[in-house]
C-alpha cells in the first residue's frame, strides 16, 4: 500500500510522528520530518489535520496529496486485513467468536 512512499506528518497530528513512523516504515514507506515540497510530489504524501491547515495549504499548492489521520489508518487496517489468508480472517465475522 505505501511500499516506497515518502509520508510526512505534521506537527498536530495525534498521538505522534513516533507512532505514524512504526506503521509507515512497516508497511514499506518512509517518514519524512521535513515538509513535503513540489520536489517531493512522486510517491510522497502527507497525513494531516486542521490545526495544520496553513501548512496543508502550502503543501496542497504545490501538489502534494494531504489525507487525514483517520484515512490513513483505515486504509492501513483494510490492507492489514487483506494480508490475513481467508479461513483466519472468518473469525472477525463471526458474532460467536
Amino acid at each position: 500500500m505505501i511500499k516506497g512512499y515518502s509520508i510526512h506528518v505534521t506537527k498536530h497530528v495525534k498521538p505522534g510522528p513516533e507512532l505514524y513512523k512504526d506503521i509507515i516504515e512497516k508497511f514499506g514507506g518512509t517518514l519524512k520530518s521535513k515538509k513535503l515540497t513540489k520536489d517531493d510530489k512522486k510517491n510522497s504524501f502527507a497525513i494531516s489535520c486542521l490545526e495544520d491547515r496553513e501548512i496543508t495549504k502550502t503543501m496542497k499548492d504545490d501538489g502534494i496529496v494531504v489525507v487525514n489521520r483517520d484515512l490513513f489508518i483505515s486504509a492501513v487496517l483494510k490492507q492489514k486485513l487483506r494480508n490475513i489468508p481467508c479461513k483466519k480472517r472468518s473469525f472477525l465475522f463471526n458474532p460467536y467468536f
